[in-house]
């Protein structure tokens, strides 16, 4: 059985924000505990800040702590060439 602080609980829907990107589908999250929340640990996000800065813009006393341990210096070098052979073809940058 669940202890009482994971299980759920009612929350009024016309409280509830969508919060994230739209290609990503984003999550929907109650407005209080957006404002309550003060640290945010996100693990595994690659190069993907769009929720964590989606969540900052509704609450900005709080803290994004992030952690991949795919995203080395190999992989930055491979983002970068990436981006410049975009920028020399003129293709959009996600």
């Amino acid at each position: 059985m669940l202890p009482n602080f994971l299980k759920p609980f009612h929350i009024d829907d016309q409280k509830l924000i969508r919060v994230g990107p739209k290609l990503d589908g984003g999550y929907v999250i109650d407005k209080i505990s957006i404002l309550n929340t003060e640290v945010i640990i996100t693990c595994g996000l690659n190069d993907d800040w769009e929720f964590e800065k989606s969540f900052l813009k509704m609450s900005t006393q709080c803290i994004v702590k992030a952690y991949d341990h795919t995203v080395d210096k190999k992989f930055w070098i491979k983002r970068f060439k990436k981006d410049i052979k975009h920028l020399f073809l003129l293709k959009k940058i996600r």
